[in-house]
C-alpha cells in the first residue's frame, strides 16, 4: 500500500473511531440520574430518601444494593447494614422514583465514620420486533454507577466542615522522588478532588489520578511525586481541593518544605 492510500486508511479510521466514540458517549451520558453525589447518613437516623431519574429516552430496570465497594461485587455477595427500597424497579424515560435507605447497623465504630458504596445497575430493556426488523446491528450497554454513603456517628468533636483545616501534610525525599504524606486526625473520611504542588521555577505536579482519592479518618495516605525533586530547599505551595457533604469544592493552600 502506498503511503498517500495509507495516510488516506488511517485518516478514515480516526475519523470512525472518533464516530463511534461520540455515538457510545451519547448513550453512556444518558439512562440513570441520582439527585446527590453522595448520601451523608446520620448514625442514628433509621432511614433516608433520595431521588432517581430516567434521563434517557428508553425505559430501564435497575437493581440497587450497598456493600463495602468492591469493583465485581453482587446482591448476593454483599455485607452492608443499609439496605434499599425498592431493590428493583422500572423507571420510564422522564419519571423519577424516590428510594429508601434504611440503616440496621447495630456495631459500626463510634469514633469515626463508616463508608460504604451504593450501587445502582441499570439495563436497557431488550428491543422490540419492530427495532429488530429495522436494524440488523443492535447494542445494549448496561450501566453501573456507584456512589459513596457515610454513616456518621452522632456527637463527633467537631463537625465536618472544620476537616480541610485539620490535615496535615509533609514531604520527604526519597531515592528518585519525593513522597507525599497526608495526615487526617479527623473522624471524618477527606474526599480529595485535586491536588497540585509547585515551586519556584518547577511547573505544577499532582498525584497520578486514582492514587489519592480518600483519605480515611484517623489514618494518613502517602503517594509518590517524581518531580518535585528540584524543589528540595525551595517552599513547595500546596494547593488542594476537597468535596464537602453536598459534593461541593472546598480549597486550602498551604506551605511546606521538603524534609
Amino acid at each position: 500500500m502506498c503511503n498517500k492510500h495509507r495516510a488516506r486508511w488511517s485518516l478514515w479510521l480516526q475519523g470512525l473511531t472518533g464516530l463511534i466514540l461520540i455515538l457510545l458517549a451519547d448513550m453512556l451520558t444518558a439512562g440513570v440520574m441520582v439527585e446527590k453525589s453522595r448520601v451523608v447518613f446520620s448514625a442514628d437516623r433509621l432511614e433516608q430518601s433520595f431521588s432517581v431519574l430516567n434521563s434517557g429516552q428508553y425505559p430501564l430496570v435497575a437493581q440497587v444494593w450497598v456493600d463495602e465497594g468492591q469493583a465485581n461485587g453482587t446482591p448476593e455477595l454483599a455485607h452492608s447494614p443499609l439496605l434499599v427500597l425498592p431493590p428493583i424497579f422500572r423507571l420510564e424515560p422522564g419519571r423519577k422514583i424516590s428510594l429508601r435507605l434504611v440503616n440496621t447497623a447495630t456495631n459500626l465504630p463510634q469514633d469515626r465514620e463508616s463508608l460504604f458504596w451504593l450501587n445502582l445497575y441499570e439495563v436497557p430493556p431488550a428491543p422490540t420486533e419492530a427495532e429488530k426488523a429495522t436494524s440488523t446491528q443492535l447494542l445494549a450497554v448496561t450501566m453501573r454507577t456507584q456512589m459513596k454513603v457515610f454513616i456518621r456517628p452522632v456527637g463527633l468533636a467537631y463537625p465536618a466542615t472544620a476537616l480541610p483545616d485539620k490535615l496535615t501534610f509533609s514531604l520527604k525525599a526519597e531515592a528518585e522522588a519525593v513522597e507525599l504524606k497526608i495526615d487526617n486526625p479527623t473522624p471524618y473520611y477527606a474526599t480529595v478532588y485535586s491536588l497540585q504542588l509547585s515551586c519556584t521555577g518547577i511547573s505544577p505536579q499532582q498525584p497520578a489520578t486514582g492514587t489519592l482519592d480518600m483519605v480515611a479518618p484517623l489514618s494518613s495516605s502517602s503517594v509518590q511525586l517524581n518531580g518535585l525533586r528540584a524543589c528540595q530547599g525551595k517552599p513547595v505551595k500546596l494547593q488542594l481541593i476537597l468535596l464537602d457533604d453536598d459534593g461541593n469544592a472546598v480549597g486550602r493552600e498551604r506551605e511546606s518544605k521538603i524534609e
